[in-house]
């Protein structure tokens, strides 16, 4: 079928007849018809419209232009939108796969009732048009496709042409191409901001421990500040045994781990664990023998009595950021070789590897694995691998280790510190355990529903 006759099967809409403009794919709303019919305008089309910052005061910074039509491609649709710098571009491939119709979406669980596989690689278009839903007002895409889309037969459409429809804001939260981490997406967190000690000083605040369990401000407010940094504080906590559960369980399930749902970290004679020991604990992560550690992680002061013992708290992805471009090629190497992380003690044996940097397609710095107390013998492919990771190793942990990244506080009985255990670093300095009593309180949560609150209350 020429592209020619292809336009000529292009329907009228509600929002106006797509009309092809000179030799090439291109086809615009009649804006006339629109306005004679008196329609609400399309919602804005752009990913601008999204940003990583959720905070509600934040002024609309979306622009006004309407959808002003769509240009046809070999293999792909694309929106234009005259303000929107970013190409926005859907393969049909990709659109027959996430048809958002009853049939190919189940209406009440709203699970997918075909697979990726299914989809016809030579799948294309008979006719597009965009329109109002009558139900929810909503401009829509609409797209009649050549047989089913699929390598069966749809249930339900007894063997005719599928036809599928997408909101237009729906599209433009769900982008098919992304090419860049700016773009947002449905499920993206709100932007990670990198600190050094001083930095993180200017934002060092505590949150009331009644206002983040009965309102849901307070409640916010510290997810805000624990997304955001990594690391945030409560006051005016009570100081009874499993208090920190409760506060845990206000954000989500508790991760019960080999130490149990709570533990207590308190100088104990002949310890197994060096934390339990007055002894300087230097900068680490929590479990790192675990396949997927502990996401938050909350520590509950219940008495300090001690001379010494300073909470002390790095940024890891801020100290990573600076590594890698201070050392590209070091980094590289941190980023290629695995460490393998190990508890090996009586009848547990815990033991794991990961890469202590990853980033993102993007570039971006998104997983930093670091507890040197944990850390088991190195496996490497060469001898020549040897020297150039130490190199780089030790590179990476002077950075950790320079003071000006380290934010210090000494946390008082009634205080909780808590911090995403996989970001932030958090090491101790030595007490003196005769001058008195410490004795924290911990328990961890999964990354995976401290995230999922995050998306519902977009803090």
């Amino acid at each position: 079928m020429s592209r020619y006759i292809f336009a000529k099967t292009f329907q009228r809409g509600i929002f106006g007849l797509a009309t092809k403009t000179q030799a090439s794919s291109v086809y615009k709303l009649n804006s006339s018809f629109v306005r004679s019919s008196k329609l609400a305008p399309l919602p804005p089309l752009t990913p601008k419209t999204f940003y990583r910052n959720y905070s509600s005061n934040q002024a609309d910074k979306s622009p006004k232009d309407d959808l002003a039509g769509y240009k046809l491609n070999k293999d792909s649709l694309e929106l234009i939108i005259p303000s929107v710098s970013n190409d926005m571009v859907y393969p049909y491939l990709w659109l027959r796969d996430n048809c958002r119709c009853p049939k190919c979406i189940h209406a009440t669980n709203r699970q997918k009732l075909h697979s990726t596989g299914e989809i016809s690689l030579d799948v294309s278009p008979q006719r597009i048009s965009v329109e109002k839903d009558p139900v929810t007002q909503k401009a829509k895409l609409v797209i009649q496709w050549n047989g089913s889309g699929l390598r069966r037969e749809v249930i339900g459409d007894n063997g005719g042409d599928h036809v599928s429809e997408y909101e237009i804001d729906w599209l433009q939260k769900n982008l098919a191409i992304r090419e860049s981490s700016e773009l947002v997406m449905p499920y993206t967190l709100p932007q990670n901001q990198l600190w050094t000690g001083s930095e993180y000083e200017k934002s060092f605040e505590f949150v009331d421990y009644d206002a983040l369990m009965n309102t849901t401000e307070g409640f916010k407010h510290l997810l805000r500040n624990l997304s955001l940094y990594g690391l945030a504080f409560i006051k005016n906590a009570p100081t009874n045994d499993q208090e920190v559960a409760l506060i845990a369980e206000r954000f989500g399930p508790i991760m019960e781990t080999f130490y149990g749902r709570t533990w207590d970290v308190k100088s104990v004679q002949n310890s197994t664990n060096i934390a339990y020991t007055d002894l300087y604990l230097g900068q680490h992560m929590d479990l790192c023998y675990y396949e997927s550690p502990p996401g938050i992680q909350f520590l509950h002061c219940l008495v300090n009595e001690v001379t010494g013992g300073e909470s002390m708290f790095v940024d890891s992805y801020k100290a990573a950021s600076v590594f890698c471009e201070k050392y590209p090629e070091e980094a590289k190497i941190l980023e290629s070789t695995k460490v393998n992380f190990h508890y090996d003690h009586e009848s547990t044996y815990m033991h794991n590897q990961h890469y202590t940097l990853s980033r993102d397609r993007f570039g971006q710095i998104n997983s930093v694995f670091y507890a040197p107390p944990f850390q088991g013998p190195i496996e490497f492919g060469n001898p020549e691998e040897v020297p150039k990771f130490y190199d780089a190793f030790t590179k990476f942990e002077k950075i950790i280790e320079d003071p000006s990244f380290t934010f210090t506080y000494k946390l008082k009985e009634g205080e909780v510190a808590a911090f995403a255990n996989r970001r932030v670093l958090h090491s101790r300095k030595g007490f003196d355990s005769t001058s008195g009593n410490r004795h924290y309180k911990g328990t961890y949560l999964r990354l995976d529903e401290f995230n999922d609150r995050l998306r519902i209350l977009k803090p």
